[in-house]
């Protein structure tokens, strides 16, 4: 009641002026309690505070502590609505002091909620400039004060209408209408809610609505830093800025594109049960079965049947948030030989700097940057660079992705286009289009994996180092691993090394599994090479680390063997057979480079449902077998995802696992089929389109075989 009260007082005493008397105290922090009492000395909202400030302000501290959204309430109104209360005073007294002050404050609640009419709204925050330009364009009527009234009355419009609309002004019933909120009510509810409909907000939410000022003060401060100070010193690391949607109780906003997209889709399924009706009565035969309308399920590709690309790095974030133990920023000091590998074709993305004229040039550039800098940094006895050769093996899913690639490239320039690459050549003017043609870019490999041994034959010269190359030959030494080594004279071959890999990320683990270090580190920011060889590495007995991030300021290594360790002790996958194998496979069925990703499931997505119901998923089933088990654990798998997303869709089952168990679906991979079918048809009241349906059983299991494909590649 006091609060309700002090809510009240405030609306009654704003409009009043204020004494310019006070511009002094208002230097201070404005959201102080002793700077609005003096400022508001001889109003009855000072008076009333009187003899019940520390009784009043005890309530709030225990009320903000038992219920989240009285705690954001109390926040809103004691410091955001005393921030805008303050620039209002400074507007309207023409405090210069108060005005900044509120201004800094304002500034990280428009960085939080970084959408585009919040920032329109910083031009309301300079209300001063406003007024003065729209009484310019009232007395004065020249075209540029017109058109700034022009476009600054529609948005006060809005902002008004908005204001009136969500306080329920117009109706007269706001104040009637918090009154039977639960804001007030003495059983307070713990997590935060609506106060009016009474919804309980997401974690999504709840963590948006109660820390908005922390995410916008620490993206303003990391602007502040990148595009107004510019740090210098690159050895301290820069602050990485993501845009940031918070989430919050309004509608999501539903733009043109997604209701023209939805009523398409609306007349295609329209369209589809009107034939499924026509060939039920034709046929005298009920409709039992909710088919896939579309030609191709769209949850997994477009309508042009091209698989949905989706970002498969956030596997490791999400692993790093639940084993960080096994991710370091530095590598731990240990005794005994090294070896680096290094993955060549992404080493050859380095851009040519101005200086560089020719390949000559290019190379050595390559080779110190590369190879002399992992010499140095890790003490390293052996370096390895491998590289990949494509079309060893006759249509292979990495062909595919080429060619998906290829065609999203334009034409390289004709000029820049060379059968030979040799060291005086000159470097092309565009390197992303020279490495944009296949056959210039296998032609540098070619190039680099000799020139690269020439260059390490004088610098090693005491035999020190190691250095090999392997997957860039074309001629006599096709297949070979190449080196030199203080073993031998000049350029060896390496023949436990030799190999018909086509890929670079799977020759890495060859290297890794064949050299005589006892601690190996490869680098490479593909997140392919870490799933590779997770089922690798545990028969492996040395140091194996995973580099995904080389920067002036930041290292990342995975130690992959804690991370096995730490796989393996998680008690939510106890009892499941070959977890790192699972773990792979899930990867891959998930979504990567030849293997389509689900609409709206992302990496995130899969990893929570299998940590959830792993016991469901792969107990009695193995999800890394290429067969009949292994398909059927995939439904299981899809099926706790979508059970997840759709969850009041099946109550009153808690899990996908008790869904499983009270419904009559019968046996072995009928039942998993059966399974699908069941999830669609309570799925069906809930999706807006196509894209959101769980793809029907035919469509899963070529879905898996193209994952199993991939797999055995």
């Amino acid at each position: 009641m006091i609060l309700r009260k002090s809510f009240l007082s405030f609306w009654k005493v704003t409009d009043k002026t204020v004494s310019r008397d006070c511009n002094g105290n208002l230097e201070g922090d404005i959201q102080d309690f002793m700077v609005w009492s003096s400022v508001l000395e001889q109003d009855r909202f000072s008076m009333m505070l009187q003899g019940v400030q520390v009784e009043f302000n005890e309530w709030r501290k225990q009320s903000s502590e038992q219920s989240e959204t009285f705690r954001f309430s109390d926040n809103f109104i004691h410091v955001d609505f005393m921030t805008y209360l303050g620039l209002y005073l400074a507007i309207m007294e023409q405090n210069w002091d108060l005005r900044n002050a509120s201004l800094k404050n304002l500034a990280c609640l428009f960085t939080a909620f970084d959408r585009h009419n919040y920032m329109l709204a910083l031009d309301q925050a300079h209300e001063m400039e406003i007024n003065l330009k729209t009484k310019k364009a009232i007395n004065t009527f020249s075209l540029p004060s017109l058109t700034a009234m022009t476009y600054y009355l529609p948005y006060r419009a809005e902002i008004l209408h908005n204001m009136k609309v969500k306080l329920d002004i117009e109706s007269g019933q706001s104040v009637e209408k918090l009154k039977v909120s639960s804001l007030f009510v003495d059983d307070l509810v713990c997590n935060l809610h609506h106060i009016f409909t009474h919804a309980t907000a997401t974690i999504d939410q709840a963590d948006s609505l109660l820390r908005y000022w922390y995410y916008g003060s620490e993206d303003m401060n990391h602007y502040i830093q990148c595009f107004l100070i510019r740090v210098s010193d690159i050895s301290v690391k820069q602050p990485h800025r993501n845009r940031r949607n918070l989430k919050t109780f309004s509608s999501p906003k539903v733009t043109v594109y997604k209701q023209k997209k939805e009523i398409k889709d609306n007349k295609t399924v329209i369209s589809c049960l009107r034939k499924q009706i026509a060939i039920s009565k034709l046929s005298s035969e009920p409709v039992t079965d909710l088919d896939q309308f579309l030609a191709l399920p769209r949850a997994i590709c477009d309508a042009e049947g091209i698989p949905l690309k989706g970002q498969k790095s956030l596997s490791l974030h999400q692993f790093r948030s639940r084993y960080p133990d096994a991710f370091l920023s530095a590598l731990p000091t240990e005794t005994g030989l090294t070896a680096v590998i290094l993955e060549g074709m992404f080493m050859i993305n380095s851009n040519p700097a101005p200086q560089h004229k020719t390949f000559g040039d290019y190379t050595k550039f390559i080779f110190d940057r590369w190879i002399i800098r992992s010499y140095k940094q890790f003490s390293a006895s052996e370096i390895h660079v491998v590289f990949d050769h494509p079309n060893r093996h006759g249509c292979s899913p990495k062909d595919v992705e080429r060619s998906r690639r290829d065609s999203s490239v334009q034409a390289t320039d004709s000029a820049v286009l060379s059968s030979v690459v040799h060291k005086g050549l000159l470097l092309p003017s565009s390197w992303r289009s020279f490495l944009a043609n296949r056959e210039n870019k296998r032609n540098l490999v070619n190039f680099l994996s000799y020139e690269l041994l020439r260059l390490a034959l004088p610098f090693f010269i005491d035999g020190l180092c190691t250095v090999i190359t392997a997957g860039g030959f074309d001629d006599d030494n096709r297949d070979k691993a190449l080196g030199i080594s203080s073993l031998h004279v000049g350029i060896v071959e390496f023949a436990q090394l030799s190999a018909n890999h086509e890929e670079g990320d799977t020759r890495v683990w060859l290297h890794a599994s064949q050299t005589a270090a006892s601690r190996v580190i490869i680098y490479n920011p593909d997140t392919d090479i870490f799933f590779i060889g997770l089922p690798i590495v545990k028969s492996l007995r040395k140091s194996v680390f995973v580099q995904t991030k080389e920067t002036s300021y930041e290292k990342t290594f995975v130690d992959v063997m804690r991370f096995l360790s730490l796989l393996s002790h998680d008690l939510s996958v106890q009892g499941i057979h070959d977890i790192e194998s699972c773990i792979q496979m899930l990867y891959i069925c998930s979504g990567r480079d030849f293997v389509s990703c689900f609409h709206g499931c992302g990496k995130k997505a899969f990893l929570d449902g299998f940590y959830q119901n792993a016991q469901f998923i792969a107990s009695d089933l193995n999800l890394s077998t290429l067969d009949e088990t292994g398909l059927c654990s995939f439904y299981r798998l899809v099926a706790s995802v979508y059970f997840a997303k759709h969850r009041p869709a099946f109550r009153p089952s808690a899990s996908i696992s008790e869904f499983y168990n009270t419904t009559e679906l019968g046996d072995g991979l009928e039942s998993h089929t059966a399974l699908v079918k069941v999830i669609r048809e309570h799925m069906w009241e809930r999706i807006q389109s196509e894209d959101n349906m769980l793809p029907n059983s035919d469509a899963l299991q070529f879905h898996w075989d193209i994952s199993c494909w991939v797999a055995k590649y």
